[in-house]
């Protein structure tokens, strides 16, 4: 009888043991995971061609929120940015190239729009990181950036942001994923695309536009553009501009110039509330 006693209460000590080893062991990745830095990376390229003076400035602006480290990617030391101080955006390397620019930190504030000086030399980026784009009543966070190629598959911070007219107008090479965006907020997407000739539209499916009053020329000249948007809510659009008038009812050519695109109903759209234009 004690025998058995003695074996059930070693049993009984393995298990409370074990228990608590796996309760330690989750309590070290989760601490892991707070600390783990998160990066945001970016790529760009430098070229005698393009820049004598081989310097990059980041596209961030006095009114942003900023407390972050930036490697340049060339060896060179890190530097310390924050809202009181951006005299350190800008960075000159000393040999043409590709660089992986990282920043870790709070960053937010991120607008070509606004900082346009080294728009034609990000070409990739690869993680989101903390960035949030911030806010801006003119959008154009990514305007005239005629070689970003790629963004990641997964979705960037979006919170406070209503406006993105113009982000990526332009982006002649862009051909991004953009699925599972939280776009819920967003009202003007006016000139969006404009201009994203090898822009497929992968993941645009997924977006939730239902808030969104004004797209006008959101696709114009995006010549490649094939995802199918029909299942997109657009009662609340207002603004499309180029329209073009039907036996049944106005609808919104904001596909000008493209090629096997999508078919959207804005039959829901009262004719006299849409704005109609001929440009």
């Amino acid at each position: 009888m004690k025998y058995n006693e003695t074996l059930s209460f070693a049993f009984l000590c393995s298990v409370v043991l074990f228990n608590s080893c796996i309760k330690n062991t989750s309590s070290v990745d989760n601490d892991v995971k707070k600390t783990k830095p998160i990066n945001f990376i970016s790529k760009w390229k430098i070229g005698e061609e393009i820049d004598e003076k081989k310097t990059i400035v980041l596209p961030i602006y006095n009114g942003g929120d900023y407390d972050f480290y930036v490697d340049w990617g060339d060896g060179t030391e890190k530097q310390h940015i924050n809202s009181d101080n951006l005299n350190s955006k800008s960075h000159a390397y000393k040999a043409p190239g590709e660089y992986y620019i990282t920043i870790t930190g709070k960053i937010k504030g991120f607008n070509f729009g606004l900082v346009d000086e080294s728009k034609s030399k990000v070409i990739e980026i690869l993680d989101w990181g903390n960035l949030n784009f911030g806010r801006n009543e003119n959008g154009a966070y990514f305007k005239y950036c005629m070689n970003l190629t790629t963004i990641p598959s997964f979705p960037p911070d979006l919170e406070g942001i209503t406006n993105m007219k113009e982000m990526f107008k332009l982006c002649s090479k862009f051909n991004g994923d953009v699925s599972n965006w939280d776009v819920s907020k967003v009202t003007d997407m006016s000139y969006m695309f404009s201009g994203c000739r090898s822009f497929t539209g992968k993941g645009l499916k997924t977006w939730d536009v239902s808030n969104v009053t004004n797209m006008q020329f959101m696709f114009s000249l995006a010549t490649n553009l094939t995802e199918d948007l029909s299942g997109w809510n657009v009662n609340k659009v207002n603004t499309c501009g180029n329209f073009i008038d039907t036996a049944k009812t106005r609808i919104p050519k904001i596909f000008p110039r493209c090629t096997e695109v999508p078919y959207l109903d804005f039959s829901s759209l009262s004719p006299k509330t849409v704005e109609h234009s001929e440009k």
